[in-house]
């Protein structure tokens, strides 16, 4: 984790708000999305487990997500040990709310997800389906962006941009 930033409240210079943060380099490997968890919960120490479930959620999301549509860049024909995916996290604390910024780089530069027509429908199931019904809607949801869609409920934004120097960022900001 790296030093918090010191800074006094607007209405209130002589009170001051400490603000954290901490970044995390994770191998391309599918064991990263289990260990970032393990960061949030240390992270988000002061805040209640429902708040440290959507988080986790949506981080190891992106996580996964990261993991499943890149492939680990290659060095002499072996998996770049210096190929991460980086993920930061940061609380800013303001007077009367407190929000946390979550960032999530990988690789891939090619092309970003859309994330414009995500909705919260995506996540409705039809009552009375079974079997390959069901099955169907559920393999539906799957390949249509639901992990997506929930990280957009969950979030107050929610987007991916490019990074110039290579790769892709998915930005969320959640509050606290």
């Amino acid at each position: 984790m790296s030093n918090p930033e010191l800074r006094p409240p607007e209405d209130n210079p002589e009170e001051f708000i400490l603000d954290s943060e901490c970044a995390l380099q994770l191998p391309h490997e599918l064991e990263s999305a289990g260990i970032v968890r393990k960061y949030i919960d240390v992270f988000l120490i002061r805040e209640t487990d429902g708040v440290k479930g959507d988080v986790a959620y949506i981080v190891t999301e992106l996580v996964a997500n990261a993991l499943e549509h890149t492939e680990p860049k290659k060095k002499d024909g072996l998996d770049d040990p210096d190929d991460t995916i980086d993920v930061k996290l940061k609380i800013q604390n303001q007077v009367g709310f407190r929000t946390l910024l979550i960032s999530v780089h990988d690789n891939d530069g090619d092309k970003l997800p859309d994330v414009s027509d995500i909705s919260p429908s995506m996540l409705d199931i039809p009552d009375g389906l079974e079997g390959k019904e069901l099955d169907t809607i559920i393999a539906g949801l799957l390949e249509s962006k639901r992990g997506l869609s929930t990280i957009k409920m969950l979030s107050e934004s929610f987007k991916f941009e490019l990074d110039p120097a290579g790769g892709k960022i998915a930005k969320v900001t959640f509050n606290l």
